[in-house]
């Protein structure tokens, strides 16, 4: 990651190549995954980082990364019930009830956000994170993904 962030052009498609080698190693490690992927989303190439998402999480779904490739399709105006409905269905059958959880809820259009955002809030009254829900979708988005 910081030969990529120190590199010129040339330097950064090398780096990139040695992480997407460790990425394909490390396919249930979430956070090789995150990292590999966040370096297209902070390039605006969502094409790229979504291709990568989808054939991991064909492979071996993880709520984490689902939510992230839908976001990123909606990020591109590709809004996608499914994978949220997925993603939603994954974190529940393991019991998830977090951030992430409140964000499936929410940019799914889930009529139980409001009352799971509620709980939340109870047992988490400090977590900055809940502001974003007072945006606007397309405004999260551009937030979290910028380019």
């Amino acid at each position: 990651m910081k030969k990529y962030a120190i590199s010129d052009k040339a330097g950064k498609k090398e780096a990139l190549e040695g992480i997407a080698i460790l990425a394909h190693k490390n396919k249930l490690n979430e956070n090789v995954i995150r990292i590999y992927v966040s370096l297209f989303s902070s390039n605006g190439e969502y094409k790229e980082a979504i291709k990568v998402l989808e054939s991991l999480n064909k492979e071996s779904p993880a709520s984490a990364l689902l939510l992230q490739e839908c976001m990123l399709k909606d990020r591109i105006h590709h809004h996608d019930l499914a994978c949220y409905k997925k993603a939603l269905s994954i974190a529940e059958n393991k019991g998830v009830r977090n951030t992430d959880h409140l964000i499936v809820l929410y940019f799914s259009g889930d009529k139980r956000f409001n009352e799971e955002k509620e709980k939340y809030l109870s047992h988490n009254s400090n977590d900055s994170i809940i502001s974003i829900f007072d945006k606007e979708r397309d405004a999260v988005l551009k937030e979290i993904y910028p380019n």
